[in-house]
């Protein structure tokens, strides 16, 4: 399935890919996972965590309103960018199956090859609009290089104090960080064929 993969390069980003992670999750409706290692885990420093950085992204939940004037509620509609309609639980009007299973846009199981084929390019359609939102790698160092060193998660720290290496021999060096990668859906029909940001 497309899903989300953080993964952070020290403890400040793990405290905020985090809460980013649950934001991604609840907006995009899939599966966000940090990722993280032994390297940061077995390790430990003190950082300062600014609290009113992290915002709240229930993504599109319905009102009272919008719910008490459904009459045919699709939990799992199909949409431009693959996000649906979400009905908090207990909404009027607004049961609804959810199944791990191929399924329509009721929830309902079903694994025609029509419709598996649409829930996969729902997915992918979810990636592709996510571009947009998702943070830029950031760049340490030098604009202008003769070497970038290109590092995701926790190799983050060593290839920092590579620049600093090399920096005493002479080379003009820089970091390229990614904290965020997706995967998407293999599919003949996908819109999408990349596999990383």
């Amino acid at each position: 399935f497309a899903r989300f993969v953080i993964a952070p390069g020290d403890h400040e980003e793990e405290f905020y890919a985090t809460a980013n992670a649950f934001n991604l999750a609840d907006r995009w409706q899939c599966p966000a996972i940090v990722l993280s290692d032994k390297y940061l885990n077995d390790g430990y420093s003190t950082v300062d965590i600014d609290e009113s950085k992290v915002k709240i992204d229930r993504g599109l939940l319905m009102t009272e309103e919008q719910a008490a004037k459904e009459t045919d509620y699709k939990r799992y509609k199909w949409t431009e960018n693959g996000v649906s309609p979400r009905a908090v639980p207990g909404m009027p009007n607004c049961l609804h199956v959810t199944v791990g299973d191929e399924h329509e846009e009721h929830g309902r199981i079903n694994e025609e090859a029509d419709v598996k084929t649409k829930m996969t390019d729902k997915r992918n359609d979810k990636m592709r609009f996510s571009l947009k939102e998702l943070p830029e790698p950031v760049l340490y160092g030098p604009k202008e290089a003769e070497i970038t060193l290109v590092c995701w998660g926790s190799t983050k720290g060593p290839a920092l104090e590579a620049l600093i290496e090399l920096e005493k021999m002479g080379v003009k060096a820089n970091c390229l960080h990614f904290i965020i990668n997706f995967k998407v859906s293999n599919t003949k029909s996908s819109k999408m064929q990349t596999n990383y940001v």
